[in-house]
């Protein structure tokens, strides 16, 4: 079992600590919260709320395309771990570039989500509010999910050109 390295095993966890970071970054509700006692929270993909603005649906929009590459992508370790697992190698070090490229879009639109949410804040929603709204930790968690997503393909791309046979 040549192939379990170390970086096999940090590309592994990376990515699942990344998927869990992102669940819980888009389907939690705590992306925009006041600052007072009433804690009225904005939640990623809402649009029936009368505060929805561009830059809300765009950050909504990017994250739900990220998580839905956040599946194929694990998809396609789970693929690359079994057939190093039967020892197909060539099939392995597709299976990890692939991972490599899902993870570089996942990082661009989970960055891009976070950078969206901070410049919509000072335009947009600080505005409309009696107090100053904060961002909540769902924003935090997609900035983490996305910086874990740049060492996922870092280590991709490592483990698709290292020699595995």
């Amino acid at each position: 079992m040549k192939w379990v390295t170390v970086e096999t095993i940090c590309l592994l966890f990376s990515v699942l600590i990344g998927f869990v970071l992102n669940v819980l970054a888009v389907f939690l509700p705590y992306w925009i919260v006041e600052t007072n006692y009433t804690c009225t929270d904005i939640q990623c993909g809402d649009y029936s709320i009368p505060l929805c603005t561009p830059f809300h649906i765009a950050t909504s929009v990017m994250m739900l395309t990220a998580f839905v590459l956040y599946v194929f992508l694990v998809g396609f370790l789970v693929f690359a771990l079994i057939s190093c697992l039967v020892q197909k190698y060539k099939l392995c070090k597709t299976g990890y570039l692939l991972v490599g490229i899902l993870s570089a879009i996942v990082a661009i639109l989970q960055i891009s989500s976070f950078i969206a949410m901070q410049i919509g804040m000072k335009m947009y929603i600080a505005s409309r509010y009696y107090q100053q709204p904060q961002l909540g930790g769902c924003v935090y968690l997609t900035l983490s999910s996305g910086i874990l997503c740049l060492i996922s393909v870092l280590l991709a791309i490592i483990l698709s050109k290292t020699k595995l046979a």
